[in-house]
């Protein structure tokens, strides 16, 4: 049995902030349901996270080649 690899889980939850409230983008990993920074590569339970193909990711790394 090999490792396997997941893609987060990308949900919009509604949070309080100092202008009321506002849907905030979390991330969360589909083996134990931690939340996960993005970027992270390796969640706490222990499976390697690919961010390939999240919108948000991809634009990131967009932004740095142009550099």
């Amino acid at each position: 049995m090999g490792i396997e690899i997941m893609k987060p889980e990308v949900r919009m939850e509604l949070e309080d902030n100092l202008f009321g409230q506002s849907f905030q983008k979390h991330y969360y990993c589909r083996g134990c349901g931690k939340i996960l920074h993005l970027g992270q590569t390796v969640c706490k339970c222990g499976l390697p996270i690919i961010w390939e193909g999240i919108r948000d990711w991809d634009a990131m790394q967009k932004k740095r080649r142009k550099k």
